[in-house]
Protein backbone atom coordinates (compact mmCIF):
# COMPACT_ATOMS: atom_id res chain seq x y z
CA UNK A 1 0.00 0.00 0.00
CA UNK A 2 1.24 3.46 -0.89
CA UNK A 3 2.02 6.05 1.79
CA UNK A 4 -0.54 8.87 1.49
CA UNK A 5 0.32 10.67 4.75
CA UNK A 6 1.64 13.65 2.78
CA UNK A 7 -2.01 14.47 1.99
CA UNK A 8 -2.53 15.40 5.65
CA UNK A 9 -0.02 18.27 5.32
CA UNK A 10 -1.15 19.96 2.13
CA UNK A 11 -1.15 23.74 2.40
CA UNK A 12 -4.15 25.73 1.18
CA UNK A 13 -3.28 27.51 -2.08
CA UNK A 14 -3.66 30.91 -0.39
CA UNK A 15 -0.57 30.12 1.71
CA UNK A 16 1.55 29.85 -1.44
CA UNK A 17 0.72 33.24 -2.91
CA UNK A 18 3.21 35.17 -0.78
CA UNK A 19 6.03 33.01 -2.20
CA UNK A 20 4.62 33.25 -5.73
CA UNK A 21 4.36 37.07 -5.62
CA UNK A 22 7.83 37.38 -4.06
CA UNK A 23 9.31 35.18 -6.81
CA UNK A 24 7.48 37.09 -9.55
CA UNK A 25 9.03 40.31 -8.22
CA UNK A 26 12.54 38.81 -7.93
CA UNK A 27 13.07 36.84 -11.15
CA UNK A 28 11.60 36.15 -14.57
CA UNK A 29 10.79 32.95 -16.42
CA UNK A 30 10.87 32.57 -20.21
CA UNK A 31 8.30 30.02 -21.42
CA UNK A 32 9.88 28.05 -24.27
CA UNK A 33 7.50 25.99 -26.40
CA UNK A 34 9.14 23.21 -28.42
CA UNK A 35 7.41 22.44 -31.74
CA UNK A 36 8.18 21.34 -35.29
CA UNK A 37 7.38 22.70 -38.74
CA UNK A 38 5.69 19.41 -39.73
CA UNK A 39 3.04 19.43 -36.99
CA UNK A 40 2.94 22.96 -35.63
CA UNK A 41 -0.43 23.90 -37.13
CA UNK A 42 -2.51 21.34 -35.26
CA UNK A 43 -0.63 21.59 -31.99
CA UNK A 44 -0.18 25.36 -31.78
CA UNK A 45 -3.71 26.13 -32.98
CA UNK A 46 -4.99 24.51 -29.80
CA UNK A 47 -2.20 25.32 -27.34
CA UNK A 48 -1.09 28.85 -28.18
CA UNK A 49 -4.36 30.67 -27.35
CA UNK A 50 -4.21 29.16 -23.85
CA UNK A 51 -0.54 30.10 -23.47
CA UNK A 52 -1.23 33.68 -24.57
CA UNK A 53 -4.15 33.97 -22.16
CA UNK A 54 -2.07 32.75 -19.23
CA UNK A 55 1.51 33.96 -19.87
CA UNK A 56 2.66 37.49 -20.78
CA UNK A 57 3.32 37.41 -24.54
CA UNK A 58 6.82 38.86 -24.22
CA UNK A 59 7.75 35.88 -22.03
CA UNK A 60 6.76 33.28 -24.66
CA UNK A 61 9.18 31.83 -27.21
CA UNK A 62 8.14 29.16 -29.72
CA UNK A 63 11.06 27.20 -31.20
CA UNK A 64 10.19 25.33 -34.39
CA UNK A 65 12.54 22.56 -35.49
CA UNK A 66 12.84 21.20 -39.02
CA UNK A 67 13.00 24.52 -40.90
CA UNK A 68 14.80 25.09 -44.19
CA UNK A 69 16.87 27.86 -42.57
CA UNK A 70 17.24 29.74 -39.28
CA UNK A 71 15.06 32.82 -38.84
CA UNK A 72 12.85 34.50 -36.29
CA UNK A 73 9.67 36.52 -36.42
CA UNK A 74 7.10 38.05 -34.11
CA UNK A 75 3.43 37.26 -34.57
CA UNK A 76 0.80 38.86 -32.36
CA UNK A 77 3.49 39.83 -29.82
CA UNK A 78 4.86 36.26 -29.53
CA UNK A 79 8.40 35.44 -30.66
CA UNK A 80 8.98 32.47 -32.98
CA UNK A 81 12.37 30.99 -33.81
CA UNK A 82 12.70 28.55 -36.70
CA UNK A 83 15.82 26.35 -36.64
CA UNK A 84 17.23 24.28 -39.49
CA UNK A 85 17.79 21.15 -37.44
CA UNK A 86 15.53 18.50 -36.00
CA UNK A 87 16.64 17.64 -32.50
CA UNK A 88 13.63 15.69 -31.26
CA UNK A 89 13.03 17.01 -27.74
CA UNK A 90 16.02 19.33 -27.80
CA UNK A 91 15.80 22.00 -30.51
CA UNK A 92 14.64 24.50 -27.89
CA UNK A 93 17.41 23.61 -25.44
CA UNK A 94 20.02 23.82 -28.21
CA UNK A 95 18.66 27.21 -29.27
CA UNK A 96 18.80 28.49 -25.68
CA UNK A 97 22.38 27.37 -24.98
CA UNK A 98 23.60 28.67 -28.35
CA UNK A 99 21.95 32.08 -27.79
CA UNK A 100 22.47 33.03 -24.13
CA UNK A 101 22.39 36.76 -24.98
CA UNK A 102 18.67 36.43 -25.75
CA UNK A 103 17.88 35.28 -22.22
CA UNK A 104 19.76 37.76 -20.00
CA UNK A 105 16.51 39.10 -18.48
CA UNK A 106 15.53 35.63 -17.30
CA UNK A 107 16.70 33.36 -14.49
CA UNK A 108 14.72 30.31 -15.64
CA UNK A 109 13.08 28.85 -18.69
CA UNK A 110 9.97 26.73 -18.52
CA UNK A 111 10.33 24.20 -21.31
CA UNK A 112 7.19 22.55 -22.66
CA UNK A 113 5.98 20.74 -25.71
CA UNK A 114 3.37 22.23 -28.00
CA UNK A 115 1.05 19.49 -26.77
CA UNK A 116 1.05 20.92 -23.23
CA UNK A 117 -1.82 23.24 -22.41
CA UNK A 118 -1.17 25.94 -19.80
CA UNK A 119 -4.60 26.34 -18.25
CA UNK A 120 -5.70 28.94 -15.72
CA UNK A 121 -3.29 29.14 -12.79
CA UNK A 122 -0.31 27.74 -14.71
CA UNK A 123 1.64 31.01 -14.71
CA UNK A 124 1.38 31.43 -10.95
CA UNK A 125 2.13 27.75 -10.36
CA UNK A 126 5.45 28.03 -12.22
CA UNK A 127 6.57 30.65 -9.71
CA UNK A 128 5.67 28.46 -6.72
CA UNK A 129 9.24 27.20 -6.30
CA UNK A 130 12.15 27.41 -3.95
CA UNK A 131 14.57 29.61 -5.82
CA UNK A 132 17.98 28.21 -6.64
CA UNK A 133 17.17 24.66 -7.72
CA UNK A 134 18.63 23.75 -11.11
CA UNK A 135 15.60 21.93 -12.46
CA UNK A 136 12.04 21.10 -11.61
CA UNK A 137 11.13 18.53 -14.21
CA UNK A 138 9.42 15.24 -14.77
CA UNK A 139 11.69 12.22 -14.67
CA UNK A 140 11.74 8.56 -15.64
CA UNK A 141 8.99 9.07 -18.17
CA UNK A 142 8.66 9.92 -21.83
CA UNK A 143 9.09 13.63 -22.48
CA UNK A 144 10.61 14.05 -19.06
CA UNK A 145 12.41 17.24 -20.02
CA UNK A 146 9.21 19.24 -19.55
CA UNK A 147 9.77 21.59 -16.64
CA UNK A 148 11.54 24.58 -15.18
CA UNK A 149 15.30 24.99 -15.73
CA UNK A 150 17.70 27.50 -14.25
CA UNK A 151 19.49 29.18 -17.16
CA UNK A 152 22.86 29.14 -15.41
CA UNK A 153 22.47 25.36 -15.11
CA UNK A 154 21.66 24.99 -18.81
CA UNK A 155 24.58 27.20 -19.79
CA UNK A 156 26.85 24.96 -17.71
CA UNK A 157 25.95 21.92 -19.81
CA UNK A 158 28.45 20.58 -22.31
CA UNK A 159 27.29 22.30 -25.50
CA UNK A 160 29.03 19.66 -27.62
CA UNK A 161 26.65 17.04 -26.20
CA UNK A 162 23.74 19.23 -27.26
CA UNK A 163 25.16 19.72 -30.75
CA UNK A 164 25.43 15.94 -31.19
CA UNK A 165 21.64 15.84 -30.81
CA UNK A 166 20.90 18.29 -33.63
CA UNK A 167 19.74 15.65 -36.12
CA UNK A 168 19.12 12.54 -34.03
CA UNK A 169 16.23 10.47 -35.44
CA UNK A 170 13.06 10.37 -33.32
CA UNK A 171 13.32 6.79 -32.00
CA UNK A 172 16.96 7.34 -31.02
CA UNK A 173 16.05 10.70 -29.48
CA UNK A 174 13.90 9.01 -26.85
CA UNK A 175 17.07 7.54 -25.34
CA UNK A 176 18.10 11.10 -24.43
CA UNK A 177 14.87 12.09 -22.68
CA UNK A 178 16.53 12.33 -19.25
CA UNK A 179 19.71 13.91 -20.63
CA UNK A 180 19.38 17.09 -18.57
CA UNK A 181 18.44 15.38 -15.34
CA UNK A 182 20.77 12.39 -15.20
CA UNK A 183 24.03 14.29 -15.47
CA UNK A 184 25.04 13.08 -18.95
CA UNK A 185 25.12 16.63 -20.27
CA UNK A 186 27.05 18.15 -17.39
CA UNK A 187 30.53 19.40 -17.96
CA UNK A 188 33.25 17.81 -15.91
CA UNK A 189 34.36 20.21 -13.20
Amino acid sequence: MEDFKFLDNLEPIENNYSLIRKNQNNFKIKYVINSHIDYMKEALAFMLPYAKAEIPNEDILVVLGGGDSNYSFIHDEVEFQVVDYNAWDFHSFIYVVENPHKFVKYEYIFYMHDTCCPYRGFYDATYNIKRGKNAYALSDAMSSNIGLYKLSYLMNQNIENFKKLKNVPGPTGTAYEDFLLNGEGKQNS
